[in-house]
């Protein structure tokens, strides 16, 4: 997965970056939302401009899995 930023993991308890993996790949979902809290304080307009410039052929996925199979 090349394109693949950061994975964002709810509970860290036990999650270990694999052997080469870049600093700051897995985030807990508390520093996604500190992140976004820090930036909205400096640019208030931020989510008005990122939803402004989505376009018709980009293609936005949030998958969620409970991790049960039945």
């Amino acid at each position: 997965l090349p394109d693949l930023a950061h994975v964002i993991v709810i509970d860290p308890a036990g999650v270990e970056p694999a052997e080469g993996d870049p600093e700051g790949w897995i985030i807990t979902l508390a520093d996604l939302e500190a992140r976004g809290n820090e930036l909205l304080a400096k640019t208030p307009d931020a989510v008005t401009e990122r939803v402004s410039a989505i376009t018709a052929d980009q293609l936005a996925t949030l998958i969620y899995t409970s991790g049960t199979t039945g």
